[in-house]
């Protein structure tokens, strides 16, 4: 089956149903056997330059979830994900990982997903192999982690044959694709609850459509007005809140829980080792002040996502957790339980 027809029809611009682009990206995930190189590259670029809908972002993550290797639940049934898009272009520091330890330490479950940078010097599994994390321990090291610490790491490419064949092109292209926007919505363990940052504002309606049609019992999908993939602590945050089947736009900004105001300069990462020492000293009491907020703000929705509590409530034990050192104690636990 060749798909010329889509292809084209992507170059002008034209939107394509959900049938075909689960079709589509059926092949796209079974690697360049069932599509060639060329033809791939294509689909990247042109979804890249048209824009995605609602029902292309959908048959995407039909097709890929269809060929993805499952992952029971069932230990951990509340468990939540603060995975984002990345490609935000900033280079940040990774406050979604760094809020993922702090979570899982005011008594929330976050099954992590997450992947190496692309775009970026520095993805999530970057940093934890950084930090002496182990990102390709088994799926009983990670549910047994998710179990013991409330956090376990769920790296793509070991679930998702699509994320294993399309990565030597994302490499080398060094640019984000459709499958930076595909990766939060593709969860091995499909969480019913969700913190997304996506790194262009036009993406919020079809990611929290596209959750709604997965049936997400409740997500934030955010997006700053700084340019961040993060729930910001520059300035104001656009937010798309789905709860049941109503979604809702809001805006956030700092200052509504006394955060103040930090450049956008401040937030930026250095290599991997770098930004494991930045992470271990924050979570030490020692560390940059811009990170220990902006990790607290975007952790702070995840626990009211994972408690029901108030935002402020969140962001309280946010804190507490940072300064009491249970947040490192997190970082020690999954990196012993992921080296055994």
């Amino acid at each position: 089956m060749t798909f010329e027809k889509e292809i084209e029809a992507l170059f002008k611009g034209q939107d394509l149903p959900a049938r075909r682009v689960e079709e589509l990206f059926q092949k796209v995930g079974k690697g360049f056997s069932s599509i060639s190189l060329r033809d791939a590259n294509r689909v990247f670029f042109l979804f890249n330059r048209k824009g995605v809908t609602t029902d292309e972002l959908y048959g995407a993550v039909m097709a890929l979830r269809k060929l993805a290797k499952s992952v029971s639940a069932g230990i951990v049934p509340n468990a939540i994900d603060n995975c984002g898009t990345g490609g935000d272009g900033t280079d940040s520091f990774n406050i979604s990982t760094g809020a993922a330890f702090v979570i899982a330490a005011a008594g929330v479950p976050v099954a992590k997903h997450g992947n190496r940078g692309v775009s970026s010097k520095c993805g999530s599994a970057d940093l934890l192999r950084a930090l002496g994390i182990n990102i390709e321990a088994s799926q009983f090291r990670m549910l047994l982690a998710l179990k013991k610490a409330n956090l376990g790491y769920f790296h793509a490419p070991l679930y998702h044959l699509a994320m294993k064949n399309v990565a030597p092109f994302r490499k080398s292209v060094r640019t984000k694709t459709i499958f930076n926007i595909l990766g939060p919505l593709l969860n091995p363990l499909k969480v019913k609850k969700q913190l997304i940052g996506v790194f262009d504002k036009r993406l919020l309606n079809p990611m929290g459509e596209v959750l709604r049609r997965l049936k997400v019992d409740e997500a934030y999908v955010a997006h700053g007005r700084d340019g961040l993939d993060e729930i910001s602590v520059t300035g104001a945050t656009d937010l798309l809140h789905l709860r049941g089947k109503i979604l809702r736009w809001e805006a956030f900004h700092p200052s509504r829980l006394g955060v103040p105001i930090f450049p956008l300069e401040a937030l930026r990462g250095g290599s991997p080792a770098e930004r494991a020492r930045d992470l271990t000293a924050v979570f030490s009491g020692k560390g940059r002040q811009v990170l220990k907020h902006a990790i607290a703000v975007n952790a702070a929705f995840g626990i009211k996502l994972g408690r029901g509590c108030s935002l402020s409530e969140g962001y309280k034990a946010a804190l507490d957790v940072i300064e009491n050192g249970g947040a490192l104690s997190v970082v020690r636990m999954l990196r012993d339980i992921s080296n055994r």
